[in-house]
């Protein structure tokens, strides 16, 4: 949910930045706002000792850059990427998904996202994520993509 929040605010203050009236302080207001969303996005997942949580939350995060780079990578959703990632975060927060399931569908897209010659996503992977794009159903998405025996596993 970091990196849709992180998205979201990034998409609506450049709406607000194109529809404001001109003002002096907005252009300075409005990059300073977006530089402090920035820097806590990225402290969320800077390594802390003490945060017992921040493994599984940096985890998750490298999962969602890299899932919204196949995003904007597709021809069906490379026009508006951002949609079809925040609509597929979303189903998934509020979905009836184990936290097992739910972390070994982040390994998988990590496995298989940040393979560098990308053949196992292209082989297992993307023809998944393009099912989601015609169907939208995030669980038969993740049902598929840890069930599915990658090249990489």
């Amino acid at each position: 949910m970091d990196v849709v929040a992180h998205q979201l605010h990034a998409r609506l203050d450049s709406a607000m930045t194109k529809s404001s009236i001109i003002d002096l302080m907005t252009p300075l207001r409005r990059g300073a706002q977006a530089e402090a969303a920035d820097k806590v996005h990225a402290a969320r997942h800077s390594p802390q000792e003490e945060d017992r949580a921040w493994a599984p939350r940096a985890a998750g995060w490298e999962a969602a850059h890299l899932m919204l780079d196949l995003f904007s990578r597709l021809p069906e959703s490379h026009d508006d990427p951002v949609t079809p990632f925040t609509r597929l975060s979303l189903s998934l927060n509020a979905s009836h998904l184990a936290n097992m399931e739910r972390d070994i569908f982040v390994a998988r897209v990590r496995e298989e996202l940040d393979d560098p010659w990308g053949v196992a996503a292209s082989l297992v992977l993307v023809p998944l994520v393009r099912e989601y794009l015609r169907d939208g159903d995030a669980l038969r998405l993740v049902a598929q993509a840890i069930r599915t025996r990658t090249l990489v596993t």
